[in-house]
């Protein structure tokens, strides 16, 4: 039986730098300089968004917010995120949509008591009482 070394050569290098699937808290692909870089932009984005929100802007204001989500904001900036990106919905009248959000947004704040009353809120326009 002839082994090929350079397929177990490649195949090892290949998967030798890949990433763990489920990385422990706190572990991260980004330097520290990168890690700052993506915050400032993410605090940016979160300017846009409350700006557009204040301006009844309400389609502008999700996409910045999900322009945070992509950039890997959810949780540093949970707060500001997922309680004005699901009244973001809720002005558009995509209540399912604001729904969607904030079951997200559970996730962070399922104890932030100002973000449960306005889920449960939304909830009952659904009429989703059961949630």
């Amino acid at each position: 039986m002839k082994i090929n070394f350079t397929i177990i050569f490649l195949y090892l290098s290949f998967f030798a730098c890949l990433p763990p699937e489920n990385p422990e808290p706190g572990y991260s692909l980004l330097s520290e300089e990168e890690i700052a870089e993506r915050n400032q932009e993410c605090d940016l984005y979160l300017s846009f968004a409350h700006t557009n929100y204040s301006n009844h802007e309400y389609v502008d204001a999700v996409e910045n917010f999900n322009e945070i989500i992509t950039l890997g904001c959810s949780e540093r900036n949970a707060e500001d995120i997922f309680p004005w990106m699901g009244r973001s919905y809720i002005e558009q009248g995509k209540n399912d949509s604001a729904s969607y959000i904030f079951k997200k947004g559970m996730k962070y704040l399922d104890s932030n008591s100002e973000f449960l009353e306005v889920y449960a809120w939304n909830e009952g326009k659904l009429n989703k009482v059961e949630n």
